[in-house]
């Protein structure tokens, strides 16, 4: 598969919600959707709902978390799937929290040409990591959430 249809099917929502309820059911569960995905950024979206909510009346911060790593996650996953020769692994991750999470939260990760220049320098047998940071922001446009995730990844030997 190469990465244009890796990024058409994630946006589709049909085949994301298939896709979500076979292999990432709490991405299904809570209701998190890809909306904008390109080579170079992401955006993920999570609405408050009965599925992801807390006792507080905002979004569990599980939920959100889910969210934020899938806008950096598929931004490495576009070149994995078509070059089929690395693996990746979410090592550490750090969260701040800044405002209550009600409504519709997008999150946006803006790195997937670092993600790139990465993986093309590596050489077989290489592991490096990426550090890919996501923003999430309510609908008034008031930053939520930063998240900050550190990827490894390994070049498989052939």
């Amino acid at each position: 598969m190469n990465s244009e249809v890796y990024r058409k099917n994630i946006t589709n929502t049909f085949k994301f919600k298939f896709f979500g309820f076979l292999h990432l059911p709490s991405v299904w569960f809570w209701g998190i959707r890809v909306t904008e995905f390109s080579k170079g950024a992401s955006e993920v979206v999570i609405r408050h709902n009965y599925f992801n909510k807390n006792p507080f009346g905002s979004i569990y911060f599980s939920a959100l978390m889910g969210a934020a790593e899938l806008s950096t996650g598929i931004l490495i996953q576009q070149y994995v799937v078509e070059r089929n020769d690395c693996s990746m692994l979410v090592v550490n991750s750090h969260a701040e929290f800044m405002k209550k999470a009600i409504g519709k939260i997008t999150f946006h990760c803006t790195q997937g040409n670092e993600v790139f220049e990465t993986l093309i320098n590596m050489t077989e047998g290489d592991k490096s990591t990426i550090i890919l940071h996501s923003i999430g922001t309510d609908e008034d446009g008031d930053t939520i959430m930063k998240a900050e995730f550190t990827w490894s990844l390994k070049k498989r030997k052939k």
